[in-house]
């Protein structure tokens, strides 16, 4: 597990315009990403069960 506190003296003070809007947030559940399908890889139909196989978007 990654320790997500660091040095105060790593910090640097901002430079330059502030965003206009905080860019959007990916969608969440339960505090896990919730991941968006991108395509469709493979489809087979096997003893009447779909078996599809789904490429995911950000993801490998």
């Amino acid at each position: 597990r990654i320790h997500d506190v660091f040095h105060v003296g790593l910090l640097k003070p901002f430079r330059g315009e502030p965003p206009a809007a905080p860019p959007a947030l990916p969608p969440t559940f339960d505090g896990r990403l919730l991941p968006e399908p991108e395509k469709v890889l493979k489809a087979q139909l096997r003893r009447g069960v779909w078996y599809v196989f789904i490429g995911w978007a950000g993801l490998p």
